[in-house]
């Protein structure tokens, strides 16, 4: 009798001082975006506050708690099991120090491993449903130094079927942003909904705009999945198409602005130098007139006609050409057959029809008894 009394003692001490098993209910994950873009009119006390008071409300003894946060990569704030009290697990603390200063949205990111956590809560209890709530101001927006980054088209193909799992509910709450095609496609393809709070009413507590976790909504049948996923895949095709068709005319465009770049380059039209000039002198070298080139060349033609352009009495129009290269040298060519230009000074020489004579500055030529000379200037 005394073993007997005292083994029921020890088993009434074990039982009230060792805290028992106590079975998870569910699990909720929560996945909060924490870009900068949610800190414009404090959105994310708002968010924050609205669910502090939704896990207040919708917690359960033994519940499951995990808290996530998104932005230029994935991360794991907070991980309960089967949590016994909501105040000493610190997950509203932990909800209220959460920092939103990321520069990026990377959604689909936060889309992946969350179905991988989602996954391990599977296993370990198949039978207990799970919440998934995503809240977001923007669209998937992957940081510029991700080569690659994933796609919803990706996500869906990799784990549709662990957001389509039994049991297993998906809530996206877009806040004051109407959700992107390719994000609507990939909830609705998952059995998920999607909750759009108006930018009007995003300034209020939006705790009762979250669905609640005790009536979650059925799950769609395979042929509503199938046919959503058929529709995700077109989207993504034709999205694809429209990707491929913007880089082929952006390609066309640039190539376009190439080339013109380099015909102007290659081909653009010489200018006689600035200072350069054509004095007509008379016999004894004084200057009767000077053409300025610059001033005389016509818009379109690297090329001065005397006479022509230039009009010199004793010559006749055409005989002679003087043409200027790229690179700013003047050059005098004799047109008319049977004529030639003489070449004063120490420089001396002769230019016959169809040569082409590189004129430095202040040299002299003759051309019919006529006398000129060219001066390039500074």
């Amino acid at each position: 009798m005394f073993w007997t009394n005292r083994a029921i003692k020890y088993l009434f001490l074990y039982l009230l001082l060792v805290p028992g098993d106590v079975a998870a209910q569910k699990t909720l994950i929560f996945v909060i975006d924490v870009s900068g873009s949610m800190r414009y009119d404090n959105l994310y006390q708002r968010v924050t506050g609205s669910l502090v008071d939704f896990i207040r409300r919708e917690f359960k003894e033994g519940d499951n708690i995990v808290l996530c946060s998104f932005g230029n990569d994935f991360y794991i704030n907070k991980e309960l099991n089967e949590v016994k009290n909501l105040w000493s697990s610190n997950i509203l603390q932990e909800i209220e120090r959460l920092a939103f200063n990321d520069q990026w949205t990377y959604m689909t990111l936060a889309f992946a491993r969350v179905a991988e956590i989602a996954e391990r809560y599977r296993l370990r209890s198949p039978s207990n449903p799970i919440y998934i709530y995503l809240f977001t101001d923007g669209k998937n927006e992957p940081p510029p130094k991700v080569k690659n980054p994933l796609s919803f088209k990706q996500i869906l193909e990799w784990y549709f079927s662990s957001y389509q799992a039994e049991n297993t509910y998906l809530y996206v709450v877009t806040l004051g942003t109407q959700p992107q095609d390719s994000l609507t496609m990939f909830v609705e393809s998952t059995g998920g909904e999607i909750v759009s709070v108006p930018r009007e009413i995003k300034m209020k507590n939006l705790s009762s705009e979250i669905p609640s976790a005790q009536t979650p909504p059925p799950k769609k049948g395979e042929q509503d999945v199938a046919r959503q996923k058929s529709r995700v895949e077109s989207h993504s095709q034709k999205r694809d198409g429209r990707y491929w068709l913007i880089l082929v005319i952006g390609g066309g465009i640039l190539l376009l602005a190439l080339v013109f770049v380099i015909v102007k380059y290659k081909f653009r039209l010489a200018e006689f130098p600035p200072d350069a000039q054509l004095l007509w002198l008379d016999d004894v070298g004084h200057t009767i007139d000077r053409f300025n080139l610059r001033q005389h060349q016509k818009v379109g033609k690297n090329k001065l006609l005397i006479s022509g352009d230039i009009d010199i009495p004793g010559i006749a129009i055409g005989e002679l050409e003087l043409s200027v290269h790229r690179d700013g040298n003047v050059f005098l060519n004799v047109k008319q057959p049977d004529k030639s230009v003489k070449i004063m000074g120490e420089v001396g020489g002769e230019i016959k029809a169809g040569e082409r004579y590189l004129l430095t500055s202040n040299i002299e030529f003759e051309y019919n008894s006529v006398k000129l000379k060219y001066e390039k200037g500074d």
